[in-house]
């Protein structure tokens, strides 16, 4: 997994650490004074964004579904999740 330039108008998604061993995995992506919650399917299930920054971050979850699933693992283990390339 590497990380790229973002730009500034979307920080890119990124993977918290868990609260409880059962929470459900996700990422949270931030645009302008706006925050979401998202599924690693892409699906929001908290907050939302604008439209095309929403588009954005649902593709970015499918094309990134497995580094998603490894991150979460790994920050379940209590290990360094490392970076996911954000959005272009």
């Amino acid at each position: 997994m590497s990380q790229g330039a973002c730009p500034s108008a979307i920080q890119p998604p990124f993977v918290s650490r868990p609260g409880a061993p059962d929470q459900e995995s996700h990422f949270h992506a931030k645009a302008a004074e706006r925050e979401a919650t998202y599924a690693f399917d892409g699906i929001p299930v908290h907050g939302s964004l604008p439209r095309n920054k929403d588009r954005l971050v649902r593709q970015w979850a499918a094309d990134h579904q497995d580094d998603l699933e490894q991150c979460w693992n790994q920050c379940q283990r209590g290990e360094d999740i490392g970076t996911i390339e954000p959005l272009p």
